[in-house]
């Protein structure tokens, strides 16, 4: 038992085991009481990858960079918390830059994320590719946009690569 004082914010760790005969990608629901509050949380069971680049650093590992022309983690312009991965700033024409993530997926499921694009419109693009497929490309000016896109399992590559076009 704790206590809370009025107004306080005070966080909570709670670790939960599941138990092993459930089925695996499933949502249960957790219930909580705390004084008159209570309620149900969805707790979701199974293999989730979470990547949020918060604290400056790729927290899945996986990550292949592009030595030349490297994505950065900047502390802005962020859709949640405070950290995205944005591409190479300072490209000439004709040059990409790219990052992958090689994951392992024991069951089918999706991959989804936010993307934002602000690039020479039909000419610069972003690209994202599921083991070389390529799955959407964007120019031009996209405000942060979610997609997801399935996924089935064993061993894959998701590739996120920027392109800019030969001429000015």
């Amino acid at each position: 038992p704790f206590s809370v004082a009025p107004s306080a914010n005070n966080a909570v760790s709670v670790v939960l085991h599941a138990d092993a005969s459930l089925p695996m990608n499933i949502t249960v629901p957790v219930s909580y009481s705390y004084g008159s509050v209570s309620g149900y949380l969805p707790v979701y069971i199974g293999q989730d990858f979470v990547e949020t680049f918060e604290g400056g650093t790729t927290h899945l590992s996986g990550w292949v960079p592009n030595v030349q022309y490297p994505w950065a983690i900047i502390d802005s312009q962020a859709v949640e918390g405070t950290s995205c991965m944005r591409s190479a700033i300072y490209m000439g024409h004709g040059q990409t830059s790219e990052t992958s993530l090689n994951i392992n997926v024991s069951t089918a499921d999706s991959v989804s994320f936010y993307y934002r694009v602000s690039s020479e419109q039909s000419y610069d693009k972003l690209h994202f590719l599921i083991d070389n497929v390529e799955k959407f490309n964007a120019s031009g000016e996209v405000d942060w946009t979610r997609v997801a896109y399935a996924i089935g399992t064993g061993s894959h590559i998701l590739t996120f690569r920027y392109t800019k076009d030969g001429s000015v």
